[in-house]
């Protein structure tokens, strides 16, 4: 299995139009302020095509096999909401000291700036009702959702009084990705790398194969 991010910057090089993001990061799996400065340096590198994919993180087995600390799934959460505050700061500039309950950061530079202003769009992953879609009301621009008969009701819940989130692009996991590959990706070297997804937008996306299972490095 290769590792998302290096993948990705691969993919960065032999695109000029692709969306870059995984589907998605655990939280637990990097400290925030890297992953900010990853994200970052993905998105100057590449021209302004990166996205910052997030979530709790759920594959314990992959994380102890791999030696990353797994807390309960309370911890996670709150893992990964001070994740998303500590990038949105940074990616405003604002390298004012951050103390979360699991994260301090002293300074959070960030510089060079992200070429997306004011940051590049947010996807989180997952449909959670209490916490996942509450969080991408309030942090995100995209998040990712199975067909399932509950799906109604999470969409209605994203649009309800008082979590009113303008602009959320709602993907769905079962979306028939067409396999594409860009006439200079070497496809003899690479066997089908990652996926062109045709998006509600329009737009095409990126996304590594080692991203879809177990989806979270």
């Amino acid at each position: 299995m290769l590792e998302a991010y290096t993948t990705l910057g691969y993919l960065a090089a032999c695109t000029s139009r692709a969306k870059l993001v995984t589907l998605v990061t655990g939280a637990v799996y990097r400290y925030p302020g890297i992953l900010a400065k990853i994200v970052t340096t993905l998105d100057v590198l590449s021209g302004g095509r990166a996205w910052l994919g997030l979530g709790a993180a759920w594959n314990e087995e992959e994380a102890r096999g791999l030696g990353i600390p797994f807390p309960p799934v309370a911890e996670r959460f709150e893992r990964l909401e001070e994740t998303l505050q500590i990038c949105l700061q940074m990616w405003r500039g604002d390298e004012s000291p951050y103390q979360g309950e699991h994260y301090q950061l002293e300074r959070p530079l960030n510089s060079p700036q992200s070429l997306t202003r004011p940051h590049p769009p947010i996807m989180i992953g997952g449909g959670g009702e209490k916490k996942t879609l509450r969080f991408v009301a309030k942090y995100a621009d995209a998040c990712n959702l199975f067909p399932s008969p509950d799906l109604p009701r999470k969409l209605r819940l994203l649009s309800a009084p008082g979590l009113v989130a303008y602009g959320v692009t709602i993907t769905f996991a079962s979306i028939d990705w067409v396999m594409s590959l860009q006439p200079t990706f070497h496809s003899t070297l690479f066997p089908p790398l990652f996926a062109m997804g045709q998006l509600l937008s329009g737009q095409a996306f990126a996304l590594p194969f080692l991203l879809f299972w177990p989806l979270s490095l």
